[in-house]
Order: C-alpha cells, then sequence, then structure tokens
C-alpha cells in the first residue's frame, strides 16, 4: 500500500483499518476497481494506495501549512484508492476537494456497513445471528482450503494459492466485519467475552501483517476458541 514516506507514513494498524473500510475496492464510487486481482500467471496483483485527503507535506495537492505530520498519517485522513484514482485526485486537487474526499469516505464506510446490516441491536440473539453466517463462511473456508490440509509442506500447490486469496478476499474482510458488528453492540458483551473479543482482534491484527503487509515469518496468535459462542 504504498504512500508518502517518513512522519507522514500510516502505521500498520490504520492500514489495516483502510482494508476494512475499502471491502477490497476503490475508494472512488465511479470506480470501484478491485484493490487485488490475479495476473495471468495466477500470482495476487496489489493496486491499492493510502491516497492523504489533506496533503501529505505544506506543499502537496490540498495542503494545510497548519496540519501536524500526526494528524497527517491519522486514519481520518487517508482514503484507499487504486493506483489510476489515486494520481487523479493528487494531480487534479481542485476537481477533487477535501470535502468531496471525506464523502466519499464516509459513504463507503456508511454503505459498508448498511449493506452488512452494521448496527444496533436489541439482544444477544440478534446480535449472534449478525455475525453467524460469516463465522461459518470462514470456518468453512478454513476446513476446505487451510494450511492444516495436506499441502501444508508445499508452499508452491495450488491450493496454497487458493488459500492465500481466500484469505485476501473472504476471510479478513469477514473477520473485519464481525469486529465492527461487535464492537457496535459492545454494550450486549458479558465481562468474559469483552477479554475473548480483545484476543480475537490481536488474531486478527496478526493475519493482517502476515497476509496484507507481508510480516513473513510471523506467529500468528491464535483464533481463541470462545469466540464460537459470543453472543450465544
Amino acid at each position: 500500500m504504498p504512500c508518502a514516506r517518513g512522519p507522514t507514513n500510516p502505521s500498520a494498524s490504520t492500514r489495516s483499518r483502510l482494508w476494512g473500510d475499502s471491502s477490497g475496492y476503490c475508494g472512488r464510487p465511479d470506480c470501484l476497481a478491485k484493490l487485488i486481482v490475479q495476473d495471468p500467471v495466477g500470482e495476487d496483483a496489489h493496486f491499492a494506495e493510502a491516497a492523504h485527503i489533506v496533503a501529505a507535506s505544506g506543499s502537496g495537492p490540498r495542503a494545510n501549512l497548519d496540519m501536524s505530520d500526526e494528524a497527517r498519517r491519522d486514519w481520518a485522513n487517508l482514503l484507499l484508492l487504486c493506483a489510476n484514482c489515486h494520481a487523479l485526485v493528487d494531480k487534479s486537487p481542485e476537481a477533487y476537494p477535501i470535502d468531496m474526499l471525506l464523502e466519499w469516505k464516509r459513504s463507503r464506510i456508511e454503505k459498508t456497513e448498511r449493506a452488512l446490516g452494521v448496527s444496533a441491536v436489541a439482544s444477544r440473539e440478534e446480535a449472534w445471528s449478525a455475525i453467524h453466517a460469516l463465522r461459518v463462511q470462514n470456518r468453512m473456508i478454513h476446513a476446505d482450503l487451510g494450511p492444516d490440509n495436506d499441502y501444508a509442506m508445499n508452499p508452491e500447490a495450488e491450493q496454497a494459492a487458493h488459500w492465500r486469496r481466500a484469505m485476501l478476499e473472504t476471510l479478513i474482510p469477514n473477520h473485519r466485519s464481525m469486529l465492527r458488528i461487535i464492537d457496535v453492540n459492545r454494550g450486549l458483551l458479558t465481562e468474559s467475552e469483552v477479554s475473548i473479543v480483545e484476543q480475537y482482534r490481536s488474531h486478527v491484527s496478526d493475519l493482517e501483517a502476515r497476509h496484507l503487509h507481508g510480516r513473513r515469518g510471523l506467529t500468528s496468535r491464535r483464533y481463541p476458541s470462545g469466540m464460537d459462542r459470543v453472543f450465544e
């Protein structure tokens, strides 16, 4: 996810949050290009770029000299775009002002949450139903394609490529959707479930660090089995 180097470069957690916001598609409403696609030889090609809404420097597009580096690199000032749209909005800042880019960001998050039914609910049963289908889908993909299968000793196996693609396109987005639903309905969690959810959040963060940000060799914290009973 290329962006400006130095003090305005977003942190790993901010990049993860941007991926969750994007649902895997460019943030420009009339583009919506997929940010990860398969190239002709079967490898995953990555086109996502973290675009600064207010410029990363005092001389860039939509610059604000009074803005601190910390604010420039903050999630609130970043939008995930494909490489083409990132170049377009930065080369034509008058046509793509700050208010427009903020509206793109707000609208994408709102539409994603509405499509996924991410809203506060009245009961634990409703909260359980909201995340159950996502949990089931992830579990089935893991059973079919996960590294516990026979291909585990052969990272070049076709199943390994399918697993990597499923992780990027389905598993991680599903995990992020579940966390959104849980966070909106946090008041319905029991005290013990709060601890389980934070363990789960760490597990998801490790998956993103490994599969989205290329931190190879990282040992991911395991999925907490108690997550299967949250809101039950």
